[in-house]
């Protein structure tokens, strides 16, 4: 794929982002062969849009999803300025496409990770995490998921599945808290649809602790983009069941209280998705 057709798929996949507009399948000849293509022409997305980026999201962390997407390793996308919303918090169905609420440990990075050749330990990354919140990403593609679903390396030139993120409180003191086992319940128009925790959905990584996924994806994101990673979120995802919205008035709201004696942790966190209304006014 040489590079005017690179350019030419990151503005397009900038125009779909801009105007929040999906469309069906993907010319064989912009598709990407592989995933360095694909990172590649992420970045150059960004520079289309011309947005801040201020994170990273984190996607396909399980072996069994990965194998259901065909990918060896994590994925990354990149989190713009823009759709980085603090709960509790609004937006209208019509402009996002096709979104996905995934309840997340989102951590706000206070201290560099630049890239190295050796791995980051699970401390390091720890120490460099200056806040842990609970969140909500409304994860989004530009490609309509039917029959002519481009291949897993469209998706990552579009982003990953990055969409918007409504960022919770802080937690405090995340690091003495059981943060793994925290029970965490979505509810949509009051209705609870989905409950787990971070311990069960990772627990191929050690004790499904934020910190290990941010160690692994932090240093690959690091090495693609070439970047240091600081200030900046990442999001970590809850959990694999996610829920799907048809486009009416939904409110999506994520609680987690842990039993246990010193380290309880009870937070609230809302979105409401608004399909489109109109108005008619008669004389």
């Amino acid at each position: 794929m040489d590079l005017s057709r690179q350019r030419e798929l990151a503005r397009h996949l900038a125009d779909l982002r801009r105007e929040g507009r999906q469309q069906s399948g993907l010319e064989q000849r912009l598709v990407p062969p592989d995933a360095d293509t694909a990172y590649r022409i992420a970045q150059m997305v960004e520079e289309e849009l011309g947005w801040d980026v201020v994170g990273w999201k984190i996607a396909g962390m399980k072996p069994g999803l990965q194998r259901q997407l065909r990918i060896s390793t994590p994925i990354y996308g990149r989190v713009f300025a823009p759709l980085i919303k603090t709960s509790p918090a609004s937006v209208e169905h019509i402009k996002q496409c096709s979104p996905i609420p995934e309840v997340e440990y989102q951590a706000r990075l206070g201290a560099n990770l630049p890239p190295r050749a050796k791995p980051y330990t699970v401390e390091e990354v720890g120490d460099a995490v200056a806040s842990l919140h609970p969140g909500i990403e409304l994860a989004e593609c530009r490609f309509v998921h039917d029959a002519a679903f481009p291949p897993m390396p469209a998706i990552m030139a579009d982003g990953s599945g990055s969409g918007t993120i409504v960022l919770g409180e802080p937690i405090s003191d995340w690091r003495k808290r059981d943060i793994a086992n925290q029970e965490v319940v979505l509810n949509c128009n009051d209705a609870e649809r989905r409950r787990g925790s971070a311990a069960v959905t990772n627990r191929h990584r050690p004790q499904g602790r934020p910190d290990h996924l941010h160690r692994h994806a932090d240093g690959h994101a690091a090495a693609e983009a070439g970047r240091d990673l600081r200030r900046r979120f990442r999001s970590a995802r809850n959990r694999k069941r996610d829920l799907r919205l048809d486009g009416q008035t939904q409110r999506a709201a994520a609680r987690g209280h842990q039993r246990k004696p010193g380290i309880n942790i009870a937070c609230l966190l809302s979105l409401q998705i608004i399909s489109r209304a109109s108005c008619r006014t008669e004389s």
